[in-house]
Formats: structure tokens, C-alpha cells, sequence
């Protein structure tokens, strides 16, 4: 269908046989746009004005020191009654402080703490002496756990669940921004979709922004407002830069997007895939893992020391042997991931040729 006149405004005012597409890619599911805002409003409403008040922690390291630590095997465990601590609270609406927040407070009182995990908490400044992230043995020696009587006890309390229910409830719009995007899709003319990608793309990275500084910051644990308006507005924009470069064709740039096709088809194998690698990355390694090169290493509990001797994993032989001959452990551990990345595309590839894909 030709485009006539495209004018640019909100929603770039667009002039075909149906007259203003925009609109109407709004207008045709209106109503469904009230759950997710109604979501989104009833996270915030929670998040902020949800009373939290002190509880006791029933999961940590007894004694909290570092032949405590080591002898759990870098997992907390159900504490006796005599070594249970009280985590003060008593505030309402904070969002800075894991152990008191709304998300925390739910997640303890509709799964329990013995459903919960230690999780991030435990690599925040107050926890680790290298924050952000946790101490380890080959590439992060310096580090050290902060278990002095300065340091809170609930650095290694079960708090909450990185996906836990409170959070959960923004990601519906999350999605509904995806859907969304793939709407605008059957409204006519190429131009006016890649104008309307590119507002709401836009729009929604600078809400996500003027959000972030005016006070709600982005976190990705809480999966906060200005969170989920940034990455759909920056998804968004990579969307349309993808569009241009893989489907939009043209008398000039005819030449240059079959060069750009080929050149991004894996990518574009693994997308229509996204769920089976989703599923099988983590589960297709840790099957390869059950089997050893060599015992693993003896000597310590600790958790990061079990994958010495697996093919794979952080210690694993591919990391300490085929790639020994990288002197950085962190270039060795870049090169480490990009050689699975290339492993994926490859495997995108082959099951896109067999036309196997996995849809929900």
C-alpha cells in the first residue's frame, strides 16, 4: 500500500487509504492497554507504600565468619534458633536496601524463606569488598567477603527472589510493549511502521531516563518503571536499526542489505529461535558438565571450585586448558564466551535449515 504523505508529530501523522495508522494501531486494542497499566500502577503502589516491617532471619552462615562460609560450601543453611538475627527495619517505600524491601517483604510471606536464595544481595558493597560482584578465586583474587562485625548479617539471609511476585507485575507491560511493537507490523506502509518503532522507541528511553534521575531508579532485580520504559525503548530502537538492516529494501541500498542479510542471518536464525536456546543454553551445558575430565579439584567446599575438571563452566577444561595459553583470566573468559555464542549461532543456523523451531 503507498504511502502518500508521512508528517512527523507524536505519532508521525500518516496518510494512506486508512488514514492515520497510529492511531488506529492504538485505538484497535485500546482497552487491552488497562492491565498492564493497571499493573504497572498497582507494583508501584506496593513498591512504595508497603509497610516493611523487622523480621527474623532464619537462613545464614552460623558463627559468620570464613571457616563458617567455607564449610557450608557457599551456601547458606537453616540456622539453629540460637544463631538467628533480627534484620531491622520498620521503614516503608524503600527500594536501596534488599533486606527491607517491598518485593523482599512478599516474597517472605507468600513462599517462605526456604524458597528464597542469597541472590544478589550478597555482592553489594556492604557484603563484598570489590561491589559489584563477589569474590573469586582466579578472577576476582583481591576480593575478599565482608564478615566483620561492621558488616550485616543479612548479606547471607534468604531476602528475595530475583523473579519474585512483586516484580513480576511490571513485566505484563514488558510484554505488552513487545506485543505492541509486533502490531504496528500490519499497518500499512514500511515507512510509518519504521516512524512509529522509532518514536515509542524514543519516547519510552527518554520516560525510562527523566524517571531515573527524578528519583526511581532503574533496577532490574525490582524490574522498576524507569527500567522497564528504558530497555523497551532501547529494544525498540535496535528493533528498527534490525529492520532497516535485515528486511527494508531499496533501489540504492539494494546491494548493501544483501551483504547486511548475510551477514546478520545467524542472528536472525537464533531470533526465530529465541525460546529453544532460552531453554536449552544453561540446560545443554550443565548436561555436558556431568561428565568430567578430570575428579574434581579436592580441598575446598566452595562452590565455584566444583566445575574444575568439567569440560565446561568458569574452571572448566576448555577455560584452564585449551585456553591456557591466554595469560588474562578475564580475555580468557571473553574468548570462552564467544566461542558459545559462535557455537549457538552455528546450532540457530543448522535448525533453521531443518525448520525447527520452538514457539509458544
Amino acid at each position: 500500500m503507498r504511502v502518500d504523505v508521512c508528517i512527523v508529530g507524536l505519532f508521525f501523522y500518516c496518510q494512506t487509504q486508512v488514514s492515520n495508522p497510529h492511531i488506529i494501531v492504538l485505538s484497535a486494542h485500546g482497552w487491552r492497554w488497562l492491565p498492564p497499566i493497571a499493573c504497572v500502577l498497582l507494583h508501584l503502589a506496593l513498591t512504595y507504600g508497603t509497610y516493611v516491617p523487622s523480621w527474623t532471619s532464619e537462613y545464614g552462615y552460623p558463627g559468620y565468619n570464613q571457616s563458617a562460609l567455607e564449610k557450608s560450601g557457599g551456601v547458606s543453611i537453616f540456622l539453629p534458633e540460637a544463631e538467628r538475627f533480627v534484620v531491622e527495619c520498620g521503614v516503608r517505600g524503600s527500594v536501596s536496601s534488599p533486606q527491607c524491601s517491598a518485593q523482599g517483604f512478599y516474597d517472605r510471606l507468600l513462599f517462605g524463606q526456604s524458597h528464597l536464595g542469597v541472590w544478589m544481595s550478597s555482592r553489594m558493597k556492604e557484603c563484598s569488598t570489590c561491589s559489584p560482584g563477589e569474590p573469586d578465586s582466579t578472577y576476582r583474587p583481591h576480593c575478599q567477603w565482608r564478615l566483620d562485625a561492621e558488616a550485616p548479617r543479612w548479606c547471607f539471609a534468604h531476602i528475595y527472589d530475583p523473579e519474585g511476585a512483586l516484580s513480576t507485575l511490571p513485566t505484563v507491560m514488558t510484554v505488552w510493549f513487545g506485543v505492541h511493537f509486533g502490531k504496528v507490523l500490519k499497518t500499512p506502509g514500511i515507512e510509518c511502521v519504521l516512524y512509529h518503532w522509532l518514536a515509542w522507541g524514543g519516547a519510552l528511553t527518554g520516560l525510562g531516563l527523566l524517571l531515573h534521575f527524578a528519583g526511581v531508579s532503574m533496577n532490574k532485580q525490582l524490574w522498576s518503571i524507569s527500567y522497564t520504559c528504558f530497555m523497551a525503548g532501547t529494544c525498540g530502537i535496535t528493533l528498527s536499526l534490525s529492520y532497516i538492516a535485515v528486511d527494508q529494501s531499496t533501489e540504492l541500498s539494494r546491494r548493501w542489505v544483501r551483504y547486511a542479510r548475510k551477514l546478520l542471518f545467524p542472528f536472525q536464525a537464533m531470533g526465530m529461535n529465541a525460546i529453544f536456546f532460552f531453554f536449552w543454553h544453561g540446560t545443554a551445558e550443565a548436561i555436558v558438565n556431568a561428565f568430567y575430565i578430570d575428579p574434581p579439584m579436592a580441598g575446598s567446599s566452595l562452590s565455584h571450585q566444583k566445575s574444575r575438571g568439567a569440560l565446561l563452566g568458569k574452571h572448566g577444561w576448555v577455560q584452564e586448558v585449551a585456553l591456557g595459553w591466554i595469560d588474562s583470566a578475564a580475555e580468557r573468559q571473553l574468548v570462552y564466551v564467544l566461542i558459545k555464542v559462535g557455537v549457538y549461532l552455528l546450532v540457530a543456523v543448522v535448525c533453521y535449515r531443518l525448520g525447527y523451531f520452538w514457539k509458544i
